[in-house]
């Protein structure tokens, strides 16, 4: 990744407001930064050439005359993103080519549509960007690398669209967490994250957790202490899809943590990424991990209802506030529509995150819960993790849900039941000897009897509403009655659960 850039030692990527040129940053010193990064940022997904090709052509557009006489304070309206996607489009022939073209045209602005005109759509489709934009030769010394197949490329079949559009998405986040780090590292050095604890020091530091657990003595703590020695064992099987069915106050978040944590360093994995439905599990789950691991920093909570100001300690905050961004931790807690919806964005702080979801272990709590309107492309980008980027998931739950070819379920996208591997030791006989519940129906009834049914005892009433919610609350005697709800902050709820 060495050159000599001769003709380009005084054409420059970035100004210092007030400061003279031997401040600003030299565009020979940003394209070898980002290229570099890039391509460590896709080491875990085998795509290393092709993303230090596109770092080091991203900013091409920036030798233009125009874009200098920008930086000296000559405002103007030129643009330099779609030199790169040209010269990319134009000189790298296949596929390739055409993927890298449009991570660099939309490494500002997000991924452009692909469609020849954009009818109305807000993203300038590819081709029109690539129309606005000049042909410039590389400037000298500049030598991209020998390309080779990304890992993600093998073995595809013809008509592979998804996986195609899938690697576009994880590579343009290489490219634009790259540029976002060095541009800020650039202009703001003391902010670079530190490093955060390996794997290895939080493996070590939950079996000292669990070590200091008392001697099971009860059926309930001998189930549990099975399902996690299950876990320990399991942890070694091959990467790809793994369920965990066991009943609710089985141990699944113990177990999950374990398998997850042995699973990554026996395998060469980055980190363990526990995605929920419901942000009351996430805060709960969040709380066990940290306590389990010792390690504030090393658990990311990354959804709307955590407070980045609850942390007191502001090292820590902002620590933990730059590994949101691209999720530079090796635990996140997150939700499902925060991983879903990044993994088919298109916006560069939604994608930034993409390449570090590579080599992960996917822990899918209630599992149930995936969405049934977006389930064919929810389980697609599930099998495309764990097919081209080293990803084991893990379906996690009492009740599994019905996404196999074996369940009925007759799309390409279903998970073959064949393939995935059950983590827990026998399941049915963890039902029988787990039931807590015996279920009496009772039919239709009012708020009224509804309230009459609970004054006066434990209860847990779950409504399907929150307007019935509020009615039920308002009969019954508020001296005694606890709410819970959605509308409430993340601490109010949390003081509220601590009270019951």
């Amino acid at each position: 990744m060495s050159a000599d850039f001769g003709s380009i030692l005084t054409i420059y990527a970035h100004s210092v407001l007030g400061q003279s040129e031997s401040c600003w940053e030299r565009l020979d010193d940003h394209l070898f930064a980002v290229a570099r990064s890039a391509a460590a940022n896709a080491a875990g997904m085998g795509s290393e050439t092709v993303a230090e090709t596109a770092g080091w052509l991203h900013d091409l557009g920036k030798v233009k005359q125009g874009f200098q006489d920008k930086l000296h304070g000559h405002p103007n309206a030129t643009s330099h993103s779609g030199e790169g996607a040209r010269f990319a489009s134009e000189n790298i022939s296949g596929e390739i080519g055409k993927l890298i073209a449009f991570c660099i045209a939309g490494h500002h602005s997000g991924l452009p549509n692909g469609l020849t005109r954009s009818h109305g759509r807000p993203a300038t489709p590819l081709r029109e960007r690539i129309e606005q934009s000049e042909r410039l030769d590389l400037p000298d010394g500049i030598a991209l690398p020998q390309l080779t197949a990304p890992a993600p490329f093998q073995r595809l079949s013809n008509g592979a669209y998804f996986e195609l559009h899938f690697f576009t998405r994880m590579l343009f986040s290489t490219l634009v967490d790259a540029d976002f780090i060095e541009t800020e590292g650039f202009y703001f050095p003391s902010k670079r994250p530190a490093n955060q604890s390996d794997l290895q020091v939080l493996r070590d530091a939950l079996s000292n957790t669990l070590a200091a657990f008392p001697p099971p003595e009860t059926q309930l703590n001998r189930l549990r202490a099975e399902v996690l020695t299950a876990a320990g064992e399991c942890a070694a099987l091959s990467p790809g899809f793994f369920s965990l069915t066991v009943p609710t106050g089985g141990g699944k978040t113990y177990s999950s943590l374990r398998f997850a944590l042995e699973h990554a360093l026996e395998h060469g994995m980055r980190r363990v990424i526990y995605v929920a439905p419901f942000t009351a599990i996430i805060e709960q789950t969040a709380d066990v991990f940290r306590a389990a691991l010792g390690a504030e920093d090393a658990v990311l909570e990354h959804h709307s209802a955590f407070d980045l100001n609850d942390i007191e300690d502001e090292d820590a905050a902002e620590r933990m506030k730059l590994a949101a961004q691209n999720w530079d931790c090796p635990v996140i807690v997150t939700t499902a529509v925060q991983f879903f919806e990044s993994l088919f964005a298109n916006r560069t702080q939604k994608c930034r995150k993409l390449h570090n979801i590579a080599r992960s272990v996917i822990i899918l709590d209630e599992a149930q819960a995936l969405p049934v309107n977006f389930l064919r492309p929810c389980l697609a980008a599930l099998k495309e993790l764990t097919r081209g980027y080293g990803c084991s998931v893990v379906l996690c739950t009492a009740t599994q849900p019905a996404i196999s070819d074996k369940d009925g379920l007759k799309v390409p996208e279903a998970i073959v039941k064949a393939h995935t591997r059950e983590i827990a030791p026998d399941p049915d006989r963890l039902y029988d000897q787990l039931k807590r519940v015996n279920v009496q129906q009772v039919g239709t009834i009012s708020n009224d009897e509804l309230a009459q049914r609970v004054t006066g005892r434990k209860a847990l009433v779950i409504v399907n509403n929150k307007r019935q919610a509020r009615a039920v609350f308002d009969l019954l005697s508020k001296g005694d009655a606890l709410h819970l709800s959605t509308n409430m902050t993340a601490r109010h709820r949390q003081e509220v659960v601590e009270q019951i």
